[in-house]
């Protein structure tokens, strides 16, 4: 290669170099910003096609109903625990080959203890100590250390990069019998100290949360997060928090991650960041049903300006992390009980064509968009 050339082929990784740093008075985003949620679970070529369209992280789901379907058996005075951790286990292998970082949601109490699922655990001393065991179960197997990684020397070390503790507990429709912060906060700590003893450095967060449930027994997001934050023992557990400002537009988006970082700062929780741990629209037509149903236009729209407003307020509001939901529509047979309306929220269509917002998200991931945030 002559200088000439070798100096031109320099000068152009050089240049590109240049272009992919962060624009005058724009701090680069976080690592582990952008992330996806799913309804089912992704195939190991889907977990390569979110890794080609920016996503980062995945949060998924640790049901404990799924993973301990059975009760515990006494031998010789002792309980023995059976886990089936066959999905979680392909789940976190298609995030290590692909290097997308798992966020696990600790959520789902078994049959054993209650035939609803979302009843909170910590009612029983056989669900306490359940929950326990499942908690230390998960970290001893998945987090830094674990035995998964001793098991698969193949795989890059990839534990995850969040524990969050169950899911929009502050709804009726998600923590039974109703909700309550008081008593979540026993089961929020039990959780932490577990995942905090078996590995100090992992970050912990409350389960996400709706900003403003119509519906008798539950509460206001903030007003949640305020009485759980007074409870004993609890702030020593909250590394982040997280966020499901669900809203017929943006208005909506912004009253609900300024109210909640308002309640963090008025708490002296300043430098706790924000995560926004679900966020979606529907690319379905039915308006007339519920207000996350926009149309293909209109869940793109949504998806372009959402992430443009929380771009910009990025360091007002100290987020950590965005994640959509979800990555791909499902079938009306794959549509989970209680969330019918899931279908349609996918970034991409069954088939794995992508949709307007799937070309938003992927523009914003992969650093095509840059947006200046507000001081």
């Amino acid at each position: 290669m002559t200088f000439k050339a070798r100096f031109a082929t320099l000068l152009a990784v050089a240049v590109t170099a240049l272009l992919a740093l962060p624009a005058a008075g724009e701090a680069a985003l976080p690592a582990d910003f952008w992330g996806v949620d799913s309804v089912n679970e992704p195939s190991g070529a889907e977990f390569g096609l979110m890794r080609a369209s920016g996503v980062e992280v995945y949060r998924m789901p640790m049901s404990w109903r799924q993973i301990e379907p059975k009760a515990p058996v006494k031998v010789a005075g002792k309980e023995i625990r059976t886990y089936d951790w066959a999905e979680p286990d392909r789940l976190i292998t298609r995030a290590a080959q692909t290097g997308i970082s798992p966020h696990v949601t600790l959520i789902d109490t078994p049959s054993w203890i209650s035939p609803d699922a979302r009843t909170s655990p910590i009612r029983t001393k056989e669900g306490e100590r359940g929950w326990r065991e499942f908690t230390a179960a998960v970290v001893a197997r998945y987090g830094r250390g674990g035995e998964f990684w001793t098991l698969h020397p193949e795989l890059p070390v990839n534990p995850p990069v969040a524990y969050q503790i169950w899911n929009e507990m502050n709804t009726v429709q998600r923590y039974r019998p109703k909700a309550n912060p008081r008593e979540y906060a026993k089961l929020f700590g039990v959780a932490g100290t577990e995942i905090r003893n078996a590995e100090p450095g992992a970050e912990i967060l409350p389960g996400g949360m709706f900003g403003t449930p119509q519906t008798p027994d539950s509460y206001d997001a903030w007003d949640f997060m305020r009485i759980l934050l007074d409870q004993p023992g609890v702030r020593q557990f909250v590394d982040a928090v997280g966020v499901h400002p669900y809203s017929p537009d943006l208005r909506g988006v912004r009253y609900q991650l300024q109210k909640m970082r308002a309640t963090l700062d008025k708490a002296g929780l300043a430098s706790v960041p924000l995560q926004v741990t679900e966020l979606g629209w529907s690319s379905g037509v039915h308006k007339d049903k519920f207000f996350f149903f926009k149309g293909p236009r209109g869940q793109a729209r949504l998806l372009k300006r959402s992430f443009k407003l929380m771009l910009k307020n990025r360091e007002r509001w100290n987020l950590e992390r965005v994640i959509w939901f979800s990555w791909r529509d499902v079938s009306k047979e794959e549509v989970p009980k209680g969330c019918t309306y899931c279908r349609k929220f996918g970034l991409l269509h069954e088939d794995l064509t992508p949709k307007g917002a799937y070309d938003e998200y992927k523009r914003y991931a992969t650093g095509k968009v840059r947006i200046k945030p507000r001081r």
